[in-house]
């Protein structure tokens, strides 16, 4: 990634990082995930808000049993907002190696794609502003103008948690 940037051949590279098996929400195990490269000036957590409702099992949650851990609840409980905020709100869960102690860390709430999913994803990204612990900002994506993964809004942790 540094060679890319340093030899002038790309001014923006992203890397997808996630191996979440298609499920919305997931946790890293720490240390070892996730591997930030070096060169990375930011950092982006993402949950689908269709993990809203769904159990806390590994048919439906990544690493289940890692998220129940970091968030203090048990498998097969029914995901809620906060159970969410206690994971993506949390910095030190994402950029806990040395070469991403610079980078600014977003959590976004990903397939905002109508109306319909824009009041879950607010009740997502208030939990997450209460529990924030080093959140820069709180994204809402989904499909918009320029086509999916669009940021629909960009949510200062003070005014999420209001």
């Amino acid at each position: 990634v540094s060679f890319l940037r340093d030899e002038g051949l790309a001014d923006i590279v992203v890397v997808e990082a996630d191996g979440s098996r298609m499920l919305p929400f997931k946790a890293p195990r720490a240390p070892k995930e996730p591997v930030i490269p070096d060169a990375a000036v930011a950092v982006v957590a993402v949950v689908g808000v269709d993990a809203l409702g769904a159990t806390l099992s590994e048919e439906q949650v990544c690493r289940a049993d890692v998220v129940a851990s970091l968030a203090g609840c048990a498998l097969n409980d029914a995901v809620t907002p906060d159970i969410i905020g206690r994971v993506l709100g949390r910095r030190e869960i994402w950029c806990h190696a040395p070469s991403s102690a610079e980078c600014r860390f977003y959590a976004a709430v990903n397939k905002v794609d109508g109306e319909e999913q824009l009041g879950p994803a607010e009740q997502i990204a208030a939990a997450i502003a209460q529990h924030s612990q080093g959140v820069a900002s709180i994204l809402l994506t989904g499909e918009g103008p320029t086509g999916r993964g669009t940021v629909l809004r960009r949510i200062p942790v003070s005014e999420a948690a209001s």
